[in-house]
This record gives C-alpha cells, sequence and structure tokens, in this order.
C-alpha cells in the first residue's frame, strides 16, 4: 500500500519496518516485497518525463488524496531506494 511505502521510505531512524507482525498478516516475506519495492520505487522515479504523466495528473486530485503531488516521491530516500538494499528491513 501507499502507506506502506512512504513508511519505509521516510524511516530517518532506519527501523525495521517490514517486522514478523507485518510478514504474518500479509503473507508476504520481505524477500517476496523487495523486488517489487524497488520497481514500484523506479517508476515512481521516472513518473516526471515518462508515459505516465496522465497518472500523475490523475493521482493529483483530492479524490485520490493527492498521492502524486507527496514531497516524499520528489525524495532523496525514495531516489536511494531503486539502488538500495532495504537495510531496513527485517528479514
Amino acid at each position: 500500500t501507499p502507506i506502506l511505502c512512504f513508511s519505509i521510505i521516510n524511516n530517518p531512524c532506519m527501523k525495521p519496518v517490514w517486522t514478523k507482525s507485518i510478514q504474518h498478516y500479509s503473507r508476504y516475506n520481505v524477500g517476496e516485497v523487495k523486488p517489487v519495492a524497488k520497481k514500484l520505487a523506479a517508476v515512481v522515479k521516472k513518473l516526471d518525463n515518462s508515459k505516465f504523466e496522465a497518472v500523475k495528473k490523475k493521482y493529483s486530485h483530492s479524490k485520490y488524496a493527492k498521492m502524486s503531488l507527496r514531497p516524499e516521491l520528489d525524495s532523496q530516500a525514495l531516489k536511494s531506494l531503486t539502488e538500495s538494499r532495504f537495510e531496513n528491513v527485517v528479514p
């Protein structure tokens, strides 16, 4: 979910995000989540100069909580997420 993605991105203390409880209730282990989160970050990183401009515009409306306008989407944390090894998640 977007909330979980922002939790990973906005984690200045680098506390573990993908806990055993999240793994239990989501039924996904961290190994399954890592590649998807990395791909999602790469897509978000390309939004400004790509064919996804219509998607960005759509999600800029209040109906979608203005998700595409969130400052986190332009953050250095998101940019580094595409290259990181997710040190802040629990294996």
